[in-house]
């Protein structure tokens, strides 16, 4: 399973409805403030309610390492109290296409004005089934939803919930399809990876924990211990700092106490990762991520400025190192950038026919001056021209080159 679009409505900048279509390769690019990380965002947002329990809210306020707000109403629009927002994700299973619609409802209760969450609708379509949940009323005590779309069921019922995912089981075996693609996006949501930026590294020298972190989510802190874990996957690594940055990354081990170190053999010297340039240390869970993209199956992996601490000159590397690891509509990648070497890379290699077309999205993040976010789909074609860009956007360094000529020429005469 997939995923293929997720639309947001009412959550954060984004009032109205704005629709992510994910592809292999889908770049946000944008002014800082302008709602970029906050669209990415969601998807882990959607990710931790999916894998939520009975003690947690439907959409959970941290999820993969993420703080997404301290209450419910600061992920609602102009942070109404009595708000809600609505979530509508796409994915396909094979030839199959699932859609799941979530409307979680702000809700103040008690004279200390509590706010609560209550899913107030959920809608789940495939080719074979269509479930509805709509609540009855607002009351937290009162969970009671009209159901219909099961076999031999029409009808009022209270509802618990795991999360997002409604508990059915007193229905039987009328839900036996609806469990099955519960299940598949709970598989899903597990396998969400998000890096932030900055990111972190953990202190040389550090106890490994064992096997546990072979299979869990990256970030930062726990590239080291997926280094550990795999010999090919050290290997990639050390080859691909070698290649571009002249140096060897490795992971010496002693006993189960590791040291993440960095030797220069210009100067026969060996050096902890946490006393290297940050961007070294910055683009290592990068590197990490990508060339373990293949072997980490179905999934999603989201990156926030695969560029960062680095200069310049390597964006081309971290370009193609993004390009070169794609593993495809199962696992497709979505990077928050500002790095123009990316998008020009992406363009190349599009007319050079190793990147489709239609595996690349790009969308630049705008915000109006009534504060409201936006997403634009910019189109790429098969000879690299965009249509739909910006003006004015990555043009400084042209812009710049002609005021040093005028003034320049002004001088001579």
């Amino acid at each position: 399973m997939h995923l293929q679009s997720l639309q947001v409505e009412r959550y954060k900048g984004y009032l109205e409805p704005c629709k992510l279509c994910v592809r292999p390769l889908t770049i946000l690019v944008g002014r800082n403030s302008s709602g970029k990380s906050a669209l990415a965002r969601a998807i882990p947002l959607l990710a931790g309610g999916l894998l939520g329990n009975r003690h947690e809210t439907p959409l959970p306020l941290a999820s993969s390492g993420l703080v997404h707000g301290r209450t419910l109403q600061d992920l609602i629009s102009h942070r109404a109290i009595h708000g809600n927002i609505t979530l509508t994700a796409e994915f396909r299973s094979g030839s199959t296409r699932i859609n799941l619609k979530v409307v979680v409802q702000s809700v103040v209760t008690g004279a200390g004005a509590a706010v609560r969450q209550v899913v107030k609708s959920w809608i789940l379509r495939s080719d074979d089934l269509s479930l509805n949940l709509e609540r009855t009323g607002l009351d937290p005590g009162d969970s009671t939803y009209e159901l219909s779309g099961l076999p031999g069921t029409d009808e009022t019922t209270p509802v618990s919930w795991r999360g997002l995912r409604p508990d059915l089981s007193k229905f039987g075996e009328a839900t036996e399809r609806v469990e099955s693609i519960l299940d598949d996006l709970v598989s899903w949501a597990r396998s969400v990876s998000y890096l932030k930026s900055p990111r972190s590294l953990p202190s040389s020298p550090f106890s490994f924990p064992g096997e546990q972190w072979a299979t869990a989510n990256l970030d930062g802190m726990q590239t080291a211990y997926l280094l550990a874990d795999s010999d090919t996957l050290r290997a990639k690594v050390r080859e691909w700092y070698r290649e571009h940055f002249g140096v060897t990354v490795d992971l010496r081990m002693q006993g189960d106490v590791a040291f993440l170190e960095i030797r220069d053999p210009r100067m026969s010297t060996t050096i902890s990762m946490d006393q290297a340039g940050q961007g070294l240390a910055q683009v290592l869970p990068v590197a990490v991520q990508a060339l373990s993209a293949e072997e980490r199956g179905p999934g999603i992996d989201l990156i926030e400025h695969p560029e960062a601490e680095l200069h310049p000159g390597a964006h081309g590397a971290v370009a193609d190192l993004l390009l070169e690891s794609l593993a495809g509509r199962n696992r497709p990648l979505l990077v928050e950038t500002h790095s123009e070497m990316l998008l020009l890379r992406a363009r190349r290699r599009v007319v050079e026919g190793k990147l489709p077309p239609e595996d690349l999205a790009i969308y630049w993040i705008d915000i109006s001056e009534e504060g409201l976010a936006s997403a634009r789909r910019i189109h790429v074609t098969e000879d690299g021209e965009v249509e739909g860009w910006p003006d004015g956007v990555f043009y400084e360094d042209y812009d710049e080159i002609l005021a040093i000529r005028r003034m320049a020429h002004e001088r001579i005469a």
